[in-house]
Order: C-alpha cells, then sequence, then structure tokens
C-alpha cells in the first residue's frame, strides 16, 4: 500500500530577511515564476513550516565528500534552516560534475545529510 505524502515547494518570503516559505503544490497548481526565475505555486493556500517538514529537496551550485553545499551565494535555505527546532532530512540534487574535493565555507552554511547526481545516492 502507498503512502500519502503531501509536496511543498519552497516560495521566497521576503528578500530582505533571507526566507523561504513552503506552500503545498498539487499536479493541478499553477506555478510561475519569481524574481530569480524559479518556479513557485501561484495560489498559496496551505503553507507547511519548515519544522513539519521530513525531506528538503535541496538544489546547489557544488558540494564536496562532507556533504558541505554551495548554493547560489544568497543564504535563503542557510536562514530558513537555522531557524528550524528540527533537523529534517537534507538532500541535495545534483550533476556528477559539481563535486569538488575542496571548497571555503561558512559557520552558517547547513550541511546535507545525503546527494543525488544522476550516477549515484551519496550519504555522508
Amino acid at each position: 500500500m502507498a503512502e500519502k505524502k503531501n509536496i511543498f515547494l519552497p516560495v521566497i518570503s521576503t528578500l530582505e530577511k533571507r526566507k523561504i516559505l513552503f506552500y503545498e503544490y498539487h499536479s493541478h497548481s499553477i506555478l510561475i515564476k519569481n524574481i530569480f526565475g524559479i518556479f513557485e505555486p501561484k495560489i498559496k493556500d496551505k503553507i507547511c513550516l519548515v519544522d513539519n517538514l521530513d525531506l528538503i529537496f535541496l538544489p546547489l551550485v557544488a558540494f564536496n565528500k562532507f556533504g558541505n553545499r554551495l548554493g547560489m551565494g544568497k543564504g535563503f535555505y542557510d536562514h530558513t534552516l537555522a531557524c528550524s527546532k528540527k533537523n529534517c532530512f537534507l538532500v541535495g540534487l545534483a550533476y556528477d560534475f559539481q563535486y569538488f574535493n575542496t571548497f571555503s565555507i561558512n559557520a552558517w552554511d547547513i550541511s546535507l545529510f545525503s546527494v543525488f547526481t544522476p550516477s549515484k545516492y551519496i550519504i555522508f
């Protein structure tokens, strides 16, 4: 028997505070581009607080063997996840070429638990 899962998509709440809110997605949901060209739900009716999420797939620019991730540099995910009282399972979505041996990280950077690439699943 398949379990029913709810899907929530990230929506930029405010640019100044760099927060992301998560709104429910359905197959009939209409998506529109935000100011960064990323698709978000047009109708924002059912919100899920980050503390209530069990799993988050995160985009990234690069990752390393320690589970560190580089994003686009605005800190939206780091700021949002830092406010969470719960450690949900963080999975990066990447291509194989986005793996780097080393790169600089900051104290506020949130690490991943795992990464999916087209050729492998890596657990840190």
